[in-house]
């Protein structure tokens, strides 16, 4: 399990139903200008492969999903039309369609911590 890090994570975004990519992303950015989708680093910082469903350090990130989730990361064989999505029930990470449905949070950094 990682250790917690700067990152404040969002509830559940669009209802806690799965969107393509384009709704994450602006439902990332309605909460405000230092919200994003974050990226597969950040969500291996909560991720505890140690367990599963959720495969989630739930202390920081709370009321999870099972799927695939969102993340920011191109993938380098199409970094234009896919990118990286993270499964929450077993922590793994896959290349996906932006046009496919995935769950979205969003992160935002915390000065200070």
């Amino acid at each position: 399990m990682s250790e917690p890090t700067n990152l404040e994570w969002s509830p559940p975004l669009c209802g806690g139903k799965r969107v393509d990519f384009a709704a994450a992303e602006k439902a990332a950015a309605e909460l405000g200008p230092e919200w994003r989708i974050p990226t597969d680093k950040e969500w291996d910082t909560v991720i505890d492969r140690s367990k599963y469903g959720p495969a989630i350090d739930t202390g920081q990130v709370s009321d999870v999903a099972l799927g695939w989730h969102w993340t920011s990361t191109p993938c380098p064989w199409a970094p234009e039309s896919a990118v990286f999505v993270v499964g929450t029930d077993y922590g793994f990470v896959n290349g996906n369609g932006r046009y496919s449905v995935c769950f979205v949070r969003a992160v935002r950094a915390v000065p200070g911590q």
